[in-house]
């Protein structure tokens, strides 16, 4: 089963413009109005404000999806170090 985050990294890191909801671990990968667009999950109208924003603006679209690509290739590869570092570890 996804997770709502995975689904937002698999959608960032192919440069969809994102809006998401400051909850569990997104602030950990979304920044408000630079990778992606965030609003308090009980703000339903801040939630539609965000969401015409990227209807009206194309270069807001532009800036959050080359943005976005850029970060989920920093936490990519964040994680494949990690990972690689607990195998060097179990090895020696």
């Amino acid at each position: 089963m996804k997770t709502i985050l995975g689904t937002l990294k698999e959608a960032m890191s192919v440069g969809v413009p994102c809006v998401a909801s400051y909850v569990g671990g997104v602030p950990e990968y979304a920044r408000n109005k630079e990778n992606c667009l965030l609003y308090r999950f009980e703000d339903y109208e801040h939630l539609a404000m965000n969401l015409i924003s990227l209807f009206r603006s194309q270069e807001l679209c532009q800036k959050l999806s080359v943005q976005s690509r850029f970060d989920m290739k920093i936490v990519v590869n964040r994680m494949i170090f990690i990972k690689f570092q607990r195998i060097f570890i179990e090895l020696f």
